[in-house]
């Protein structure tokens, strides 16, 4: 066997997550992550279920890990997100990520300072109703359950628990 094949063969075998759905599910990617954050999606993620306050608190929370409140920039790594999300033990809890318009109503920056893409496929879309909708009362960014994990805007003040995200360089 080749280099080549055997490090395709041990990126089918290497994990994201530690339950067994996950090991099955997501392919190993070339990320080691500081504890306590696990590789999802290709970059280093913590969910942390244990914590839960306002938008500004959790983004807090975040850097005193060395990280901040998660970006998710594209589809592809919004699915790895949410798949772990519903493979986990934690698929019925509301989280914050890194994005607001407080600064600008209606103009939704990352923490990062790059631009929120607008519409779907990342934001939920019903019938009769586009998110981001609540105005100036809510201008912090979401993903629960109830909204099948799709991009909500919610009230800053709210507690929910923070995905945080550690950028390796």
């Amino acid at each position: 066997m080749n280099v080549e094949a055997f490090l395709l063969l041990l990126g089918s075998v290497l994990v994201y997550g530690d339950s067994p759905i996950n090991k099955a599910r997501y392919p190993a990617a070339d990320i080691t992550c500081p504890l306590p954050y696990k590789a999802v999606g290709g970059r280093c993620i913590l969910f942390a279920v244990a914590e839960a306050g306002a938008w500004h608190d959790m983004g807090y929370f975040c850097e005193t890990l060395g990280g901040k409140l998660v970006v998710i920039d594209d589809s592809t790594f919004m699915e790895a997100l949410t798949d772990y999300i519903l493979d986990g033990e934690f698929s019925t809890t509301e989280f914050w990520i890194g994005a607001t318009d407080e600064v600008t109503e209606g103009v939704w920056k990352w923490v990062n300072g790059k631009t929120v893409r607008m519409r779907m496929p990342l934001w939920l879309t019903c019938s009769d109703d586009q998110e981001p909708n609540g105005g100036s009362a809510e201008n912090c960014l979401a993903i629960t359950s109830d909204h099948n994990y799709y991009f909500v805007d919610a009230d800053c003040a709210l507690a929910m628990n923070p995905i945080c995200e550690y950028t390796v360089l």
